[in-house]
């Protein structure tokens, strides 16, 4: 993304999740420079669809490879870029899950992006929803400046877990 944002003729801004600094991993220097724009799927799945990004995305895809075990089937959508907005990802997700969507952020619940992400999906899908649109995010309080109450507060593979499973039990009771 860095890369994109450099190599773009307009203005870009990176917002970094502090919380990702510690996480390693491969860096391909001189690689292709990846068009601005465009959502990643991290996880196929048809009974649940999870819409994230940020520092909470390595969650979702924790919780998604714990509910696999367990014989729910998770697809997992990172948004990556939240302008533009990669509405037909978003579409294509809802779409493959029978309109069951859960989105999951780090943001207070009010105000935050994840509201903005559920008006489109509703506006668009009303009738694709198999059930109303979730929202998992940290609660309406100020955040603490301590890094364990901070994780004590978003959203966790466990928390995401109990909100995955809680969306297909209904709509497994609504099918029988």
């Amino acid at each position: 993304m860095l890369r994109a944002a450099a190599a773009s003729p307009d203005p870009c801004i990176i917002i970094e999740a502090r919380r990702l600094y510690a996480r390693t991993g491969l860096v391909t220097l001189g690689g292709d420079v990846e068009p601005l724009g465009g959502a990643s799927l991290r996880h196929s799945g048809r009974d649940v669809g999870v819409i994230t990004w940020g520092s909470v995305a390595p969650e979702v895809d924790a919780a998604a490879e714990t509910l696999q075990s367990e014989g729910v089937s998770v697809a997992v959508l990172d948004l990556h870029w939240l302008c533009p907005l990669d509405d037909r990802a978003i579409d294509d997700l809802v779409l493959s899950t029978g309109g069951r969507i859960l989105i999951v952020h780090e943001a207070n619940r009010t105000g935050g992006f994840g509201a903005e992400v559920a008006a489109r999906v509703s506006e668009r899908h009303f009738d694709n929803l198999d059930s109303p649109v979730r929202r998992l995010a940290t609660p309406d309080v100020r955040i603490p400046a301590a890094p364990a109450l901070q994780r004590a507060l978003t959203p966790n593979a466990a928390s995401i877990s109990t909100a995955i499973r809680s969306i297909a039990r209904a709509s497994r009771a609504a099918t029988a």
